[in-house]
Order: structure tokens, then sequence, then C-alpha cells
């Protein structure tokens, strides 16, 4: 776990953690409700970049 482990009162955690925690929560409620198009695209990964992603990006459009 990259942030550490553990009570946050005894073991080292990522200063960052709670304002992140809070904003995950706050946001995956809406991003899971939004709506959109995916428009034909090259969607393959190569695996021989790294790191690696799809050629084309991810497109969305019409998002609602």
């Amino acid at each position: 776990m990259p942030q550490g482990g553990g009570d946050p009162a005894v073991h080292h955690r990522c200063p960052g953690e709670d304002v992140t925690l809070t904003v995950l929560e706050t946001l995956a409620p809406r991003l899971a409700a939004l709506r959109y198009d995916v428009p034909a695209q090259d969607l393959s990964i190569p695996l021989k970049r790294i790191p690696t992603a799809p050629r084309s990006g991810f497109v969305m459009t019409c998002v609602r």
C-alpha cells in the first residue's frame, strides 16, 4: 500500500490521504451516474509501452 497501512495515529500515512478519500467518496457516485457515448476508436493496448494506454486514448462524446 503506497500510503502505508495500519492505524494513522501510529503508522505512516500519506499527508493528503484524508482529502483524497473525501474527494473520491464525493465524486465516485457522480462519475458512476455519467452517461456518455464511446465512438469507434482503437482501444488496443500496446504491451511494449510503459505505462501503457489504449492507442486512441479513451474518447467520450455526448457526456451528460
